[in-house]
């Protein structure tokens, strides 16, 4: 079961983001490569993987083709990591090619391993490849399990969540342009799209954009109603890393609806929890003239 245990490494390093190879140069990490001593070519294969570069590249490729054993495995899993943040469609094509011939390998850990690393990189095409091996009928006895499947649809969920992530940002980039250009109709549907389609927040943009959405309300005059998405807002996230910039718009919409009292215990509660922050220092003037109101 060594294989399982490269393959976990190399997992568990590529999600952490660790490097843990101290080595000087890439000419360092290349003879790690070779070493005899198993977690250190693992470490090594990482450590160039996250470097990337064109020695990695051919490195890998290499170890590939010529059915390098052990580091086979090693290398398929490193290649995904490095062409994971290629930006380089030409070079990113030819590991693609190389990776996707290892699919029909005989052997089920180089199966494996290339459904892991098609699922890191996130490249659509492997959907219809990766479709069959989720059936792929090896059967590993000694784990009650079917290693290639799981590793195939382990990579079809890592593919499908990397490409609603990407029609989650573009629906974000077009709210956010048409709000930079004073359009906040236009902007409006596109927010409600991402709340829609994000309800759980996975991607990081539905507090964002239910921000943006009290905003737009709070810009229009509606400041009841942006004052419910606010609220809501601070119940749903408590750790909304704009909850500064909220409290302050929160206390313009109560301010706006003549309810002096509570937009003074909104700005007291923002300088309470946020004392260092711009927002609080610039709100202080308006926090004077409120205390000499009331």
């Amino acid at each position: 079961m060594k294989s399982c245990i490269n393959i976990s490494f190399l997992l568990i390093s590529f999600l952490i983001g660790q490097t843990f190879v101290q080595a000087d140069d890439l000419q360092s990490s290349l003879r790690l490569l070779c070493s005899e001593k198993k977690l250190i070519r693992d470490k090594a294969a990482y450590q160039l993987a996250k470097q990337g570069g064109e020695e990695a590249r051919k490195e890998f490729i290499s170890l590939i083709e010529r059915d390098a054993g052990d580091l086979k495995e090693t290398a398929i899993i490193a290649l995904g990591i490095l062409e994971a943040r290629n930006t380089d469609p030409q070079k990113r094509k030819i590991s693609l090619d190389i990776l996707y011939s290892q699919l029909k390998d005989k052997n089920w850990r180089i199966r494996q391993a290339a459904s892991i690393a098609l699922g890191i990189i996130g490249d659509e095409r492997a959907i219809t490849y990766l479709k069959k091996l989720s059936r792929d009928s090896f059967f590993l006895k000694e784990k009650d399990s079917y290693p290639v499947r799981e590793a195939a649809k382990l990579a079809l969920d890592k593919i499908e969540y990397l490409n609603k992530l990407k029609e989650i940002e573009n629906l974000w980039k077009e709210g956010d342009k048409r709000i930079d250009k004073g359009n906040l109709k236009g902007s409006f549907s596109f927010f409600k799209q991402i709340i829609a389609q994000d309800k759980k927040n996975r991607f990081g943009f539905t507090d964002d954009a239910q921000f943006s959405l009290g905003y737009i309300y709070a810009r229009e005059g509606r400041y009841k109603k942006a004052i419910s998405i606010f609220n809501n807002l601070l119940k749903k996230y408590p750790d909304f890393e704009k909850t500064d910039k909220l409290l302050y718009c929160l206390t313009l919409c109560y301010l706006n609806l003549k309810e002096y009292k509570k937009g003074k215990e909104i700005l007291l509660l923002l300088k309470r929890k946020f004392p260092d922050s711009e927002v609080t220092r610039n709100s202080q003037g308006l926090l004077e003239r409120l205390e000499g109101l009331l």
